[in-house]
């Protein structure tokens, strides 16, 4: 069941305020990115697994009755993510900060962090999995808006060339969520 709007905002309130329990979680729109990075990943992780560097946990969460209703809370958000990807509707994709209004390439670069950060911090079951050429063109966008001057040095474009790439990244951004997602979702079905 999607989270409802009063849920989402105790949800990003509990994200990005101090949390009794002393974990150091993700922001609201790095932890959509994220979670739907996880759903993307051409391998299938339990949810103790992305739960622990979502909610910045070291060692094994906490399973009082308090932290089990954020886990539960966080899980739903999460099968609501993967369900948007599933159903390839349009996501309400959250992106907060200064260039939320512009909708500019800027604004999208918590997302991405978090989107790419799912492919970066586990390990693929099979060797290789995550560095196949067609799965690194698909993540080129989402890389280059979460990461656009580490990006533009890698590739050797001058500035205005690089910011009307960002531009077009950033205008196909769920497009390209969705490319990354069916790759993933046909890894795992193999």
């Amino acid at each position: 069941m999607p989270l409802s709007t009063k849920e989402l905002d105790q949800l990003e309130q509990f994200l990005e305020s101090e949390n009794p329990f002393g974990w150091d979680p993700l922001p609201l729109d790095v932890m959509q990115g994220f979670l739907c990075g996880v759903a993307s990943l051409p391998f299938a992780l339990d949810n103790d697994d992305w739960l622990a560097p979502a909610l910045g946990i070291e060692g094994a969460i906490t399973r009082d009755a308090q932290a089990k209703i954020w886990v539960q809370l966080l899980t739903r958000y999460f099968d609501q993510q993967r369900a948007a990807l599933e159903g390839r509707e349009d996501a309400a994709l959250i992106f907060l900060g200064e260039d939320a209004a512009a909708h500019t390439p800027e604004a999208w670069s918590n997302w991405c962090l978090g989107f790419c950060e799912a492919f970066d911090i586990f390990e693929a079951p099979t060797e290789g999995l995550l560095d196949s050429p067609a799965l690194q063109e698909l993540m080129f966008p989402l890389r280059a808006l979460a990461d656009p001057q580490a990006e533009r040095k890698r590739n050797h474009m001058n500035a205005p060339q690089w910011q009307a790439l960002l531009h077009d990244c950033a205008s196909e951004l769920w497009p390209t969520v969705l490319e990354v997602y069916g790759h993933g979702l046909a890894q795992r079905k193999k």
